[in-house]
């Protein structure tokens, strides 16, 4: 499969990787930048995807208030693109986080994350 210059040039901007290891990936993945990027994590150590200019534009706002009025959480998701703010899981996350924030009360969010998820 003939890899096209701008392909690996994409790639080698998103990962700072060298013009041959990015068509090594590429095509290994048989021209899938996403697989490719995969790729690379998966065999070449310390692989990070620069997300550059790109901005989390797109999100979501969770509030849960408990059912004895005493508690509240709310929280702001944010991502890249329209699709995932509208996939269930994303919305689906979002409320449970807001859920957890009302029952656990972090301090922050390296605290919420550190949390089991309350049932």
């Amino acid at each position: 499969m003939e890899i096209p210059a701008n392909l690996v040039k994409s790639l080698r901007d998103k990962t700072g990787l060298p013009m041959m290891e990015c068509k090594k990936a590429l095509t290994q993945a048989g021209g899938d930048l996403d697989k490719a990027i995969d790729w690379l994590r998966t065999n070449v150590k310390g692989v990070a995807v620069a997300r550059g200019g790109r901005e989390t534009a797109e999100g979501r706002v969770g509030a849960y208030v408990a059912p004895d009025m005493k508690s509240a959480g709310i929280i702001e998701m944010r991502c890249e693109s329209p699709s995932v703010v509208k996939a269930d899981a994303f919305v689906q996350l979002t409320n449970d986080l807001a859920r957890q924030i009302a029952a656990k009360e972090p301090a922050s969010v390296e605290a919420l994350l550190a949390e089991p998820l309350a049932g």
